[in-house]
């Protein structure tokens, strides 16, 4: 299953970038620290993937620490394109797989 994450991680990181979504300048340390789900309070969605999802799951995954259950990033994913008037729907396919594979499916 780690694997499978893995490539999609690479996956996630290949569709935010060919989407221009993908941020060069690193959000601030008080928004790293967010404390709230996606830390919607400091940055948006894809910052969030980029920035916080994608290199602590890899991290886990470096560390063989088991992956958390319950991912439903998809959805999230689709009211992030509905705000942001973005219609990718790679990103929405991609994240979904991500959250099958996560939850052991």
């Amino acid at each position: 299953m780690s694997q499978k994450v893995s490539q999609l991680l690479d996956k996630l990181e290949q569709v935010l970038r060919a989407q221009d979504l993908w941020t060069v300048e690193s959000p601030s340390e008080e928004a790293l620290m967010s404390q709230e789900p996606f830390a919607v309070d400091q940055m948006d969605f894809n910052e969030w993937l980029q920035w916080l999802f994608i290199p602590r799951v890899k991290m886990l995954i470096e560390e063989q620490i088991p992956l958390p259950k319950g991912a439903n990033l998809s959805a999230m994913g689709e009211v992030f394109c509905q705000v942001k008037c973005i219609s990718t729907n790679d990103l929405l396919v991609c994240l979904n797989q991500i959250d099958e594979a996560m939850n052991g499916h």
